[in-house]
């Protein structure tokens, strides 16, 4: 189970990492932040029961937060100017 543990923060490490290069300081310093949860987690010897009860709080948080974040998100106001703004940029760049 600890070996699962080192699976989850090497892809949750992947993950900081396309986020940070895609310039998404927030949720590359998030998933940073889970991959040393992880790896912290997986070389301290604890019964797969513990494992697994750890887990699945993760998955209730992680779960909750998307969700409050999904509904309650604050999101750009105007979503065509944005579109507007990023189809210049790619008709610009095609020209």
């Amino acid at each position: 189970m600890a070996r699962m543990y080192r699976v989850l923060a090497f892809f949750c490490l992947i993950i900081a990492l396309m986020a940070l290069w895609g310039a998404l300081t927030g949720m590359a310093a998030l998933f940073f932040a889970q991959t040393g949860m992880f790896l912290a987690l997986s070389f301290v010897d604890l019964s797969e029961r513990t494992y697994m009860t750890i887990f699945m709080t993760y998955l209730l948080v992680a779960f909750t937060g998307f969700m409050f974040y999904a509904f309650f998100g604050h999101y750009p106001k105007s979503l065509d100017e944005h579109a507007i703004t990023a189809l210049n940029a790619v008709s610009a760049y095609l020209s």
